[in-house]
C-alpha cells in the first residue's frame, strides 16, 4: 500500500443482485491522506455504489470483486471503526433521526458508548465549530435543508471521522447555502486533515477545491488526476461529454481557448480581462403572449395556526405556454407554492384559478414531480409501475408503448424499465418519475427541484423536453436551485421572500439585474458583457472577435 495512501481499491468490481450489468468494473484507485478527491460521472456511472462500498455499515447487497485497503497505520488492522468513516448523501431529511439537534449531535456518540463527561464536551467543541450555538435546541423538523445538512455534517464531525464520504451533498441547498456547505468542507479539510471524497454533478465550486478528480464512466474509472490536468485528459472523450455542461463556467467558456483552462470564476475574469471582446447583445429569447392559464390572488397560507404564514398575499399570473422559475433560498416556500398551484394544499385565503375550469377538476390538467421522485413509484419494476399507471389512464398496451417511445430519445427510459424504482441512481429516478407524469400528457406541469441528482447531459435533454413542451402549449412552473439550468431553459424568473413572490421578469432581465441570484458566466463577464448570462452568450461573444 502506498505509503501516503488512506485507502485504496484494487480492481474493485461490484454488481448488484439480479443486475446483468456491473455497476463498477475494475476500478484501481488511491486515494492520498488529509486530501479532498472529487468524484465525478454521470448518473448511474458507479459514483454512490462506490461510496456506498467503502462504508461498510453501507454496502449494497451483490457481487463484490477486487479489494478495498485501508491504511493499517489510520485504522488498526486495516478495518475502520465504527464512526471512522462518516457517511452524508444528498438528502438531508433523510440522515435526520432525532426530533432535537442536541439529540442528533449526540446520538452517534451514544451508540459508540462514549461516556458522558466527555461527550459533554464534544458536543460542546462541535456545536462551537460549527457555529451551531442558535440551533442547538431547535426541533430538526423545522431546520432549512441547509441546516439539516450542516446539522448532519456536524454529528457525523463529532465522530471523528478520519474519512468523510458525501454523497450529493448540495443536491438540495440553494447556492448560498451550497457555498456555506462548500465553505465548511474546506475548513475541516485543511484544519481537521480530514480525508474527503466528494461526489457532485455542481462542480463550480467543487472542481477548484479539489485535489485530485476522479471521473467514473459506465462502472469504470476513465481519470485520476489534479483538476488542470484532469480537464486536458477529459477533453473531447465520451466522459467529458457527459459532464461539459455542468463544469465550471471559466471550464466551459475557455476549454480549448487556453492552456491550462481557468477553473475559478476569478481565473475566468483575469483571462477574459487580456482578451479584445467587445459587448454585443445576446439573443433575445420571446415570453409568449398566449391567453392565462393561472391566476393566484392574494394567496395566505401557515400550515399550523401557531406558526408564522409561509405564504403571504402571493400574487402570480401565467401565460399558457410559459415556462417559469420560481427562485429562492431552502425553506421560502417554493414547495409549498407548487403543492397549492396543484390542489394538495388549500390556502387559507386568496383564490387560485386554472383555465375556465372549476376547482375540482384542477388536478386533471396538472402533473406534479415532488421533491423526493420515489413517492411517484408502488411496484417492483419501473415497467410494471408504468404498466399499472397507463391503465388508471386507461391507456392500452399499444398506446402506453408509443408514449414510451415519444420519450424514449429524451429521458432513455428503456435502460431503466426492468429495474427496481429504488434501485435507481437520484437522476434515474427523477427521469423515471418525469416519464411517467408525462404519460398522463398534463397541460401544467410542475417540478420541484426537477435537476436535484442529474447530471449535465440528463440536464440538457430536460431542458429540451420542456422547451418541446412549452412549443405545445404546455405551461411549466419549476422552482429549483439550479439557476443555470432556469437561465437556459426558462422565460420567466421570479424570487419568493418573506411568502411573496417578486414579480415575474424575463429571464434575461432576472439575471442581469441580480449580484447573488446570478449565473456563474454573469458573474465572471459582467465586467466585459453586462447582458451575458449563460457560457454560450460570452462564448459566442469571444467568437466574433476571434
Amino acid at each position: 500500500m502506498d505509503q501516503m495512501a488512506l485507502l485504496e481499491t484494487a480492481a474493485l468490481s461490484f454488481t448488484y443482485a439480479g443486475a446483468a450489468v456491473p455497476a463498477l468494473k475494475d476500478v484501481t484507485l488511491t486515494v492520498p491522506r488529509g486530501k479532498i478527491l472529487l468524484l465525478c460521472g454521470g448518473s448511474g456511472s458507479g459514483k454512490s455504489t462506490l461510496l456506498r462500498l467503502l462504508k461498510a455499515e453501507c454496502a449494497p447487497h451483490g457481487k463484490l470483486e477486487g479489494e478495498i485497503r485501508f491504511d493499517p497505520a489510520a485504522f488498526p488492522g486495516g478495518v475502520p471503526e465504527p464512526g471512522a468513516v462518516g457517511l452524508i448523501g444528498q438528502d438531508p431529511e433523510g440522515q435526520i433521526v432525532t426530533d432535537r439537534v442536541w439529540q442528533e449531535l449526540a446520538f452517534g456518540l451514544e451508540s459508540l458508548g462514549m461516556p458522558q463527561p466527555r461527550m459533554s464536551a464534544r458536543i460542546a467543541e462541535t456545536v462551537s465549530y460549527f457555529g451551531l450555538e442558535s440551533l442547538y435546541r431547535r426541533r430538526t423538523d423545522v431546520l432549512s435543508g441547509g441546516q439539516k445538512q450542516l446539522v448532519s455534517l456536524a454529528a457525523v464531525f463529532a465522530l471523528s471521522p478520519q474519512l468523510l464520504l458525501l454523497d450529493e451533498p448540495t443536491a438540495q441547498l440553494d447556492p448560498v447555502a451550497a457555498s456555506g456547505f462548500f465553505a465548511t468542507l474546506q475548513r475541516l479539510n485543511r484544519e481537521q486533515g480530514t480525508t474527503i471524497i466528494l461526489s457532485e454533478h455542481r462542480l463550480e465550486e467543487a472542481l477548484p477545491m479539489a485535489d485530485l478528480v476522479a471521473v467514473l464512466h459506465k462502472g469504470s474509472l476513465c481519470c485520476l488526476a489534479p483538476p488542470e490536468e484532469a480537464m486536458s485528459q477529459l477533453a473531447g472523450t465520451p466522459a467529458y461529454e457527459v459532464l461539459r455542461t455542468g463544469m465550471p463556467a471559466a471550464v466551459q467558456i475557455f476549454s480549448g481557448r487556453l492552456r491550462p483552462c481557468p477553473l475559478t470564476i476569478s481565473q475566468g475574469r483575469a483571462a477574459l480581462e487580456q482578451m479584445d471582446v467587445k459587448p454585443a447583445p445576446p439573443a433575445v429569447r420571446p415570453v409568449p403572449e398566449g391567453k392565462t392559464c393561472l391566476r393566484l390572488r392574494d394567496v395566505w397560507l401557515r400550515y399550523d395556526k401557531r406558526e408564522e404564514d409561509v405564504l403571504r398575499g402571493l400574487e402570480m399570473t401565467l401565460p399558457a405556454g410559459t415556462r417559469t422559475a420560481i427562485l429562492g433560498g431552502n425553506g421560502s416556500g417554493k414547495s409549498t407554492l407548487l403543492q397549492v398551484l396543484c390542489g394538495m394544499l388549500r390556502p387559507d385565503r386568496g383564490t387560485v384559478r386554472l383555465w375556465d375550469a372549476p376547482p375540482d377538476r384542477r388536478g386533471m390538467s396538472i402533473a406534479y414531480l415532488p421533491q423526493k421522485p420515489a413517492l411517484l413509484f408502488c411496484e417492483d419494476t419501473l415497467e410494471a409501475d408504468y404498466a399499472a399507471y397507463g391503465k388508471c389512464l386507461g391507456l392500452t398496451a399499444e398506446q402506453l408503448a408509443q408514449r414510451l417511445a415519444e420519450l424514449e430519445p429524451l429521458l432513455a427510459l428503456h435502460e431503466l424499465l426492468a429495474q427496481h424504482p429504488y434501485d435507481l441512481s437520484g437522476g434515474q429516478q427523477q427521469r423515471a418519475a418525469l416519464g411517467k407524469l408525462l404519460l398522463s400528457e398534463p397541460r401544467v406541469l410542475l417540478l420541484d427541484e426537477p435537476t436535484k441528482g442529474m447530471d449535465a447531459a440528463a440536464r440538457q435533454a430536460l431542458g429540451e423536453l420542456l422547451t418541446a413542451l412549452s412549443s405545445q402549449g404546455v405551461t411549466v412552473i419549476l422552482a429549483t436551485h439550479d439557476l443555470d439550468f432556469a437561465a437556459m431553459y426558462t422565460d420567466l424568473c421570479g424570487m419568493l421572500f418573506d411568502g411573496q413572490l417578486s414579480p415575474l421578469t424575463p429571464t434575461r432581465d432576472f439575471f442581469c439585474s441580480n449580484r447573488v441570484y446570478t449565473t456563474s458566466a454573469h458573474r465572471l463577464a459582467a465586467f466585459r458583457l453586462p447582458e451575458a448570462v449563460t457560457c454560450e452568450d460570452v462564448a459566442a461573444a469571444l467568437e466574433a472577435e476571434s
